[in-house]
């Protein structure tokens, strides 16, 4: 889930960006949620069938100021581990890959 915290309306065109498909930024593009004050979006991620992205920004464009909430189902001991340690690596600020 993220909640888009843009001071005005002037960052419209630079919400993310959802594909259809996992081919990445190739897959094809489906829709674009407007960058605009108290919005924002939530979906299940699919590691196989979906993709989102978000437009590179210039300076012009100012900062990106977004609040994300990650919720992680954890259906077995090991999974819980898994993500009771990514938790802890990412509160020192490192951020494992998958």
């Amino acid at each position: 889930m993220q909640f888009y915290l843009p001071k005005d309306d002037r960052q419209r065109g630079i919400g993310t960006i959802f594909h259809e498909g996992n081919k990445g930024a190739k897959a094809k593009k489906t829709t674009q949620m407007p960058f605009m004050p108290a919005t924002g979006y939530a979906f299940p991620v699919s590691l196989t069938e979906s993709w989102h992205s978000a437009a590179e920004t210039t300076e012009a464009d100012g900062e990106r100021v977004t609040m994300m909430v990650t919720y992680y189902v954890a259906d077995n001991p090991r999974t819980w581990l898994k993500y009771r340690f990514r938790r802890a690596l990412n509160f020192f600020g490192w951020h494992p890959e998958r």
